[in-house]
């Protein structure tokens, strides 16, 4: 898990901007569960409905009532939370609760496309003050994360800034929506994957791997996104044509011909035949760095990389333990053949 050279990301930070002047009032409001509909399944939708109280916490626009206390609530009264999707049921809810209004919506897919739809009730006139809906065509479950920041954006005007921490000189003048359409990265054409923010054990465990993994220890990273599959020889080729050279901006070379990666043809570059999706190989570190500038992204640190390609697990392998298993998720020197 410790060479990433070829695996280029995008690492966000979502920054709130304040919506209420200093001394005003927050309203009071309470955000109901997602209902799940066709696609979704109540666990994602659960897991999504708590991100979405997360976002309107960060407008800083509202008092929000936290899902223990709207658990603890309902039980006292004996009101059955789960299927409350009527406006009536939704009000009845709020009354409960004591709140002005409520967040209320759905999330549902039709084909490729997820959609998100959220509206804002007022508890005290029953109407709906306002309504959003979010689509994501062809993007994994991840993505919505996004899609959530997007529709809470819209839904209470409060305007959330994702930028990205590379290429210093441009922060300002990003617009990370305008770079990535779903989970596809527009400059490079690469799919990417949504890594949420979180704690993870990175190294090994003692008489496992090497001597430089140890002790294992636990690791904070906020989230960002990496691209979920290597960089191809035909997206490095593109790049070197509009690079328009095979040296960095340091005059230090990026890559090495390969008869079954990229070759030099007369003043451009061109992927073998046969291997334009293959991963691109003989890429020095100049050269991977270069690619990731030029397409808006940087390398990942090590701890980055490894909390990705951990997926979650704390055993020795994503898949778990066994290396009878490695065959399937991996290929390597035993279950493939030499060029």
């Amino acid at each position: 898990m410790k060479k990433a050279i070829l695996v280029l990301f995008l690492v966000l930070y979502v920054g709130v901007s304040l919506a209420q002047q200093q001394g005003e009032q927050k309203t009071s409001v309470a955000v109901m569960n997602l209902e799940s509909l066709e696609g979704i399944s109540s666990g994602t939708a659960y897991i999504l409905s708590n991100y979405l109280r997360t976002q309107m916490v960060n407008t800083n626009k509202f008092t929000i009532v936290t899902r223990e206390n709207m658990d603890q609530i309902f039980k006292e009264q004996e009101f059955q939370m789960s299927g409350c999707t009527s406006q009536e049921c939704i009000i009845q809810a709020g009354q409960l609760l004591g709140v002005r209004k409520m967040f209320a919506g759905s999330i549902g897919k039709i084909g490729l496309t997820y959609i998100i739809e959220l509206k804002l009730i007022d508890v005290e006139s029953g109407k709906i003050e306002s309504a959003e809906t979010e689509e994501c065509a062809k993007c994994e479950e991840d993505a919505l994360l996004v899609s959530l920041r997007n529709i809470t954006s819209k839904i209470t005007g409060a305007k959330i800034q994702t930028t990205s921490i590379i290429n210093a000189n441009a922060k300002k003048e990003q617009n990370f929506q305008n770079q990535i359409e779903g989970n596809i990265w527009k400059k490079d054409n690469s799919e990417m994957i949504f890594i949420p923010a979180g704690k993870f054990f990175m190294g090994s465990l003692e008489k496992e791997g090497n001597s430089n993994e140890h002790p294992q220890h636990e690791v904070y990273l906020d989230d960002y996104y990496i691209d979920k599959y290597e960089v191809t020889n035909e997206q490095f080729a593109k790049f070197l044509n509009e690079w328009g050279s095979d040296k960095d901006t340091n005059g230090l070379r990026m890559f090495y011909e390969y008869n079954l990666g990229i070759k030099k043809v007369g003043f451009g570059f061109l992927p073998s035949k046969g291997y334009e999706k293959y991963p691109v190989i003989n890429v020095t570190w100049y050269g991977a760095k270069q690619y990731a500038e030029w397409s808006g992204k940087r390398l990942p640190t090590e701890a980055e990389w490894e909390k990705a390609a951990r997926a979650g697990s704390v055993a020795k392998y994503s898949f778990g333990d066994s290396e009878a298993l490695l065959e399937e998720h991996a290929w390597f020197s035993s279950n493939s053949s030499a060029l």
